[in-house]
């Protein structure tokens, strides 16, 4: 645990009067649930969105009918965006040499190919 000029726990706000709680047991609560404050405060963000109240009820009312917060199913939503978009461009990826595929130009032996190449960055 660090420890700040006046003893542990000195450099967060009211640490002295949570560390100077009455028992030994109080005193060992009090550090632990500062320790997961300053865990989860390093972990997690906070992301403000502007909605008209409309929007906000609207969102409000489905994520009730999912019996989910309105922070989880949000949450759920960017998630899903996220993997759709990672998907659309894996996609295109196979779109592209699907269509490469379809060409039909003249071509060597693979091993003969990779020499000519090989040979081309020796010159």
């Amino acid at each position: 645990m660090r420890k700040g000029p006046n003893g542990p726990l000195s450099h967060w706000p009211m640490a002295g009067q949570l560390a100077k709680a009455d028992s030994q047991e109080a005193r060992h609560y009090a550090i632990m649930l500062i320790r997961l404050v300053r865990y989860t405060h390093r972990m997690s963000k906070r992301l403000q969105v502007i909605l008209s109240d409309e929007e906000y009820e609207e969102l409000r009312l489905v994520s009730s009918t999912e019996g989910m917060t309105v922070s989880e199913w949000v949450r759920g939503a960017l998630r899903k965006m996220r993997r759709d978009r990672s998907l659309l461009a894996a996609d295109g990826k196979l779109d592209a040499v699907r269509a490469a595929m379809r060409h039909d130009f003249p071509s060597g032996e693979i091993t003969t190919m990779l020499g000519e190449i090989e040979a081309g960055y020796e010159r």
